[in-house]
């Protein structure tokens, strides 16, 4: 009798969920990096797209090449559907305008990543980005399993995804990932090996990749948190003050919180902005030299002893944020409790460090709340010498800004009445509004002063786009003007405590007055608070009412003028518990990842036990060890996943009749009479069934309903219960 070749499905549906497991889960490793499971179910719906639309295609016997492209097709449908549907035909066809979508995302996606410190909130930008890739990956992982035929290179493509984590600062591998894409993988080896070679050779390298997986989660450890940086900035807030993709991102985070001994809410600034020249924004690197933390001068820069200042102590406990600024009140005197090397700049009382960063510090801060009067300000001068960079109008500057400025301000009679003029005219008069999407859909989202033409005349952004325009247009006005980059107050908790959260992240212009330094003011609507210095009441109507109503929810950070604070030598406030502050805890959003995860792996655990007992008996089989047993032991297993049973005491002639109808009447004949000949006759030799055997077991898979058919695959019966039916009915004694 001759061997026949084994007979194959055109697609092997298992092979298919091994290798779209196998990206699954590698995809799933990027849990520790960012937070929530909403990006892992978009990137999981495209994956699954690509791969089932490719293998669809194959079973419906399109050429390989051709059903990679139709599944390509697929992909690019589902991506524009998830990231950007209302730009395209029927939500799926892209237009130029997807295209515009896409590169905003893209760009949104930079922001983010260098805006954020891990585990990262993963909004629209960064949600395409892994949308886009999960994409390309399916192509990939179609390409080499299906059309190259080498299906074991998708192992080294999960692998490196699997480390991806670990090139994000504060990134790590999660061994529990590890071991699933592991798992996955040998899946993937067994269920494709050529079943005429060594049968053991797809699992030893299926373990030796497990043990591989398993000794890179000791060798590559996480690295101390950090940012990624852009433009050089190694930082967690992004000195290029596009705040829009951090504001626009759908959770809020805690990311610090603080105590005063006063009660009142701070504002914490970590930087200023000052060089609006060229496409990006940030610090022009004004200071000659640094001091030690330590070395901080007792009083705010450029203050008069006659402005009204009170010393508030702040203990503040930082949580998931890790930059190189460190937030604290301004102006600060005194910083305790800090580990690491922190140095300020006189000029602007930016605190930072070389190295480390900001996360999970807890550290207390002495500081000035500076408070000068509508008086004390309308009489105060603004100077030049020595504030050149401050008052450096960037070249380009569109026509607009400074024309707006003069409109709104120019005949005030002093600088301090301009500055409460240009601020109610953003808060107040002018009609803008607060809008985080705006500035994404109408092109003027982002740095650069070419923004500035379109927030104003579209009049909706936000804190980047007030803050930003107040202060050039102040410039205009012979007006020292900068930028502050922190966090707003935050939510009060109660008896002194605030939280603080990531979408408190703001913006906001500062001003410079002889005498009262430099001075906060509020231009974005709606977000904030204004100083009882900035409310806009006239110095010659001193009980005037303020033309700007007090924002009540954020608790006022100036005390009235005169006012004191006397804290307490024998009291130090202690800040409320943040989430994220404890190293090594997890968001309790990553959960259903990680049960997700451990769901989809144990599914495929009966059908990969399934698959090794199939090719153990094929291997036995073909040694002739135990005869024609393995291939009856065989058929009876897949008969049964089938639901045809073994009766008991049924002969294998009156089982085989009832298999005829789902079998080959010639082949199902072959395989019935050498499996009588070994069990009632002489022994003959059984490798010769296997070719048989093959196509008779894949017959009946092919001749069951679909639903029958993906139960055995996925859920195979003869793996449990139904042992005694398996005995054949009558064995021969082999001798030794």
């Amino acid at each position: 009798m001759s061997e026949r070749t084994p007979a194959r499905p055109r697609v092997d549906w298992g092979v298919v969920a091994a290798v779209t497991l196998t990206l699954l889960v590698s995809i799933g490793g990027l849990h520790t990096v960012l937070q929530g499971s909403g990006w892992l179910f978009a990137a999981g719906v495209t994956v699954v797209t690509g791969l089932v639309a490719s293998a669809a295609l194959r079973a419906i016997r399109v050429p390989s090449g051709l059903a990679t492209l139709g599944g390509t097709l697929a992909l690019v449908a589902v991506v524009v559907l998830l990231t950007a549907p209302q730009t395209a035909i029927a939500g799926l066809v892209p237009t130029p305008e997807t295209l515009e979508r896409w590169g905003a995302l893209a760009a949104g996606a930079r922001q983010s990543l260098a805006e954020q410190s891990v585990p990262a909130v993963a909004g629209p930008g960064l949600v395409f980005l892994l949308v886009a890739g999960s994409a390309v990956l399916a192509v990939v992982f179609d390409l080499l399993a299906f059309v190259l035929k080498v299906p074991a290179l998708v192992g080294f493509q999960a692998l490196v995804l699997v480390i991806v984590p670990v090139l994000f600062p504060g990134g790590s591998i999660d061994p529990v990932v590890v071991v699933a894409t592991a798992a996955a993988w040998l899946a993937v080896l067994v269920l494709t090996r050529d079943e005429r070679r060594r049968p053991l050779a797809a699992s030893v390298l299926g373990a030796g990749a497990l043990a591989g997986a398993l000794a890179l989660t000791v060798a590559l450890p996480s690295v101390p948190s950090r940012a990624l940086p852009v433009s050089g900035s190694g930082t967690g807030i992004n000195p290029v003050i596009s705040l829009g993709d951090n504001l626009r991102r759908g959770a809020d985070a805690p990311v610090l919180a603080y105590t005063t001994e006063d009660g009142s809410g701070q504002y914490l600034r970590m930087l200023t902005i000052d060089d609006f020249s060229g496409d990006e924004w940030g610090p022009s690197g004004l200071a000659t030299e640094v001091f030690e933390v330590s070395e901080l001068p007792d009083q705010a820069p450029g203050v008069a002893p006659e402005v009204p200042s009170a010393p508030v102590r702040t203990a503040i406990t930082i949580g998931a944020l890790d930059t190189r600024w460190l937030p604290a009140p301004y102006a600060a005197t005194q910083v305790d409790g800090l580990t690491g090397g922190w140095t300020f700049e006189p000029n602007t009382i930016t605190i930072s460090t070389g190295s480390g960063g900001t996360r999970d510090q807890d550290y207390e801060v002495t500081s000035l709340v500076v408070a000068p009067t509508p008086d004390q300000l309308e009489g105060r001068t603004t100077p030049r010498e020595g504030f050149e960079p401050y008052l450096e109008i960037p070249e380009g500057l569109p026509e607009i800004v400074g024309a707006t400025a003069r409109d709104v301000a120019g005949d005030e009679g002093s600088a301090y009445a301009q500055a409460i003029a240009l601020q109610d005219y953003f808060r107040v008069g002018g009609g803008f509004v607060y809008s985080e999407q705006a500035p994404l859909n109408g092109d003027y989202d982002g740095a650069g002063i070419g923004i500035l033409e379109g927030f104003l005349q579209a009049k909706s952004g936000y804190c980047t786009h007030f803050a930003s325009a107040m202060t050039l247009m102040a410039r205009t006005l012979g007006i020292p003007a900068r930028v502050a980059i922190g966090y707003l107050p935050g939510t009060a908790l109660g008896e002194g405590a605030f939280q603080v959260n990531a979408n408190d992240l703001h913006a906001w212009p500062e001003l410079y007055f002889e005498g009262a330094g430099w001075v906060r003011f509020e231009p974005t609507v709606s977000r904030g608070e204004l100083p009882q210095y900035a409310q806009g009441a006239s110095p010659s109507e001193p009980g005037a009412e303020p033309s700007v109503p007090q924002n009540d929810e954020v608790p006022s950070t100036a005390p009235s003028s005169g006012a004191t604070v006397s804290p307490s030598a024998s009291e130090t406030p202690s800040a409320p518990a943040v989430a994220g502050a404890t190293p090594g805890a997890r968001d309790d959003e990553s959960t259903p990842t990680f049960v997700l995860a451990g769901l989809l792996v144990l599914a495929f655990v009966p059908l990969v036990v399934r698959r090794l007992l199939r090719a153990r008996r094929l291997a036995a089989l073909r040694s002739g060890r135990r005869g024609a047993r393995p291939a009856w032991d065989e058929l009876v297993a897949t008969a049964r996943d089938v639901g045809i049973d073994l009766e008991t005491g049924e002969t294998p002639r009156a089982f085989a009749a009832r298999l005829a109808p789902r079998a080959p009447e010639d082949t199902l004949d072959r395989l019935l009479t050498g499996i009588e000949r070994d069990f009632y006759g002489s022994p003959a030799p059984a490798a010769g069934l296997e070719g048989d055997l093959v196509e008779v077991t894949q017959a009946l898979l092919d001749n069951s309903s679909p639903a029958t058919r993906a139960a055995a695959i996925a859920i195979p019966r003869s793996l449990v219960g139904g042992r005694r039916e398996f005995q054949a009915p009558l064995a021969p004694v082999r001798g030794g």
